[in-house]
């Protein structure tokens, strides 16, 4: 994308104001690489376009790149890179499926979105680190089929074919979600930037970025007899208000919030796909509890405490009634609001059920097994259904965009804390319900890129409660 400077000079060129993005999409796998066309001056760009690639099966590659680039003459510049693991979207068991995906929206992280010249996060944007900002999101679908045509097989190439409009309300509905948080604490600041006045925003995609967030388009795509679509800017206070730190001994720093708190909040339309973060947050759950005693068993076997037998026959128990559970929650919630309609969702669903009820059966069985001579081997057994049921939790296709919560300083972004929407999002049901929803937390804001890693990046930037 362009800096201010770049959008200066082309429309000094042009004398007319465009879209500052000349974007295509770049598909990379098993060594062979297609793109679509690019859609000249589009911060909305629609393709209709579909990659194909011939290739034997199964692959040797477990991995589609997928980039959205710009093609800028002056600047060509990567916007986003998300990977894809053919693991996650097939199944080569009994009763696996190819590989699948979508038509699911991809959410694309990198550097931040104020398009400076010289970008010093930028290699943020070809998926090495964490992503700091959200870029972009691309709807997006994957199919395979087989062929028994060995001709096709001698000339690997890849085709680009123009294809069918998605309809996206045939797949997923689209609701309003609210987010909102409270800082109870803001301490620990960096003395770097205690003379500037400070505040923070959250951020949910584009929704609640207030300095470099949505883009409007300076191309109408609707039929002159239709009204605009505005974009709602009232439909959130996102930020909190600047202030100025203050110390009482000039070493540490923290921001006047007495008795009155600041508040955050941010509303958004959304597709409703909260089915996929239900899922892997009951998943999750299971997990971690599984997780954690099994460390205590393994503690237990280390000082050779006889109790470590007791403590591994209760974990086995435990799992087994949760995973019970979570079958019985899932058969009951495969229709209704927020379930996701793609073939990958309906294929995973019975997988995940299929799997956590036959390590929910078989730790039952285990725990009848578990004797004081047995015991090492039975807990490697029990980790082999922990992996198992880690491969599970995260879900291919994406639902809501992550969380942002930055520190802003004299209007620019200095450090950030990234949350994974699932771990935020409200459920009736506690098993469904994020860790971190409704519950006070300590989050420490880092510095975005290069600047968090060596011993310059370790030092805390902010507390926030």
């Amino acid at each position: 994308m362009n800096s201010s400077i770049m959008a200066n000079v082309k429309r000094a060129f042009t004398g007319e104001a465009k879209d500052l993005v000349n974007p295509y999409v770049q598909v990379s796998f098993a060594g062979l690489t297609g793109k679509t066309n690019v859609k000249k001056a589009s911060y909305n760009p629609v393709w209709n376009e579909q990659l194909v690639f011939t290739e034997m099966f199964p692959p040797l590659c477990q991995r589609i790149k997928i980039q959205l680039r710009d093609a800028d003459p002056m600047k060509p510049a990567i916007i986003g890179t998300h990977y894809i693991d053919l693991k996650q979207i097939s199944n080569d068991g009994e009763k696996g499926f190819l590989p699948t995906y979508g038509p699911s929206f991809v959410h694309l992280y990198g550097s931040t979105r104020d398009y400076n010249l010289l970008d010093q996060h930028s290699n943020l944007n070809t998926g090495l680190g964490e992503g700091v900002s959200y870029r972009a999101r691309l709807l997006i679908a994957i199919r395979t089929e087989i062929t028994d045509n060995v001709e096709l097989f001698a000339d690997k190439n890849v085709e680009v074919e123009p294809t069918l409009p998605i309809c996206e309300s045939s797949y997923c509905k689209t609701d309003g979600f609210f987010l909102f948080a409270t800082v109870l604490e803001a301490s620990m600041l960096d003395k770097k930037i205690c003379d500037r006045s400070v505040y923070f925003e959250l951020s949910m995609g584009n929704a609640g970025n207030s300095l470099d967030g949505h883009n409007e388009s300076a191309t109408n795509n609707m039929d002159d007899d239709e009204d605009p679509v505005s974009i709602d800017t009232t439909a959130y206070n996102s930020t909190t208000s600047a202030c100025k730190p203050i110390t009482h001994d000039k070493n540490h720093f923290y921001l006047p919030y007495w008795d009155y708190k600041p508040c955050m909040d941010v509303r958004a339309w959304f597709p409703d796909l909260r089915r996929r973060m239900y899922n892997s947050n009951m998943i999750a759950k299971i997990t971690e509890r599984m997780e954690v005693g099994l460390a205590e068993t393994n503690l237990l076997l280390e000082e050779e405490d006889p109790t470590a037998e007791v403590k591994l026959r209760g974990v086995l128990e435990e799992v087994a009634s949760s995973c019970n559970k979570y079958v019985t929650i899932t058969k009951g919630a495969l229709v209704g609001p927020g379930t996701g309609k793609t073939k990958l969702d309906k294929e995973r669903i019975k997988l995940c059920q299929r799997e956590v009820e036959s390590i929910g059966n078989m730790s039952r069985n285990l725990r009848a097994l578990v004797t004081k001579s047995s015991m090492k081997e039975r807990y490697k057994t029990a980790q082999n259904y922990l992996a198992k049921l880690k491969f599970l939790i995260e879900d291919p296709q994406h639902a809501l965009p992550d969380v942002f919560v930055w520190m802003i300083a004299n209007g620019k972004r200095v450090a950030y804390h990234r949350l994974d929407a699932r771990d935020l999002i409200y459920s009736t049901i506690e098993e469904e319900t994020g860790i971190f929803c409704g519950k006070v937390q300590t989050v420490f804001l880092k510095l975005p890129g290069k600047q968090a890693d060596g011993p310059a990046g370790w030092h805390v930037r902010a507390k926030l409660s």
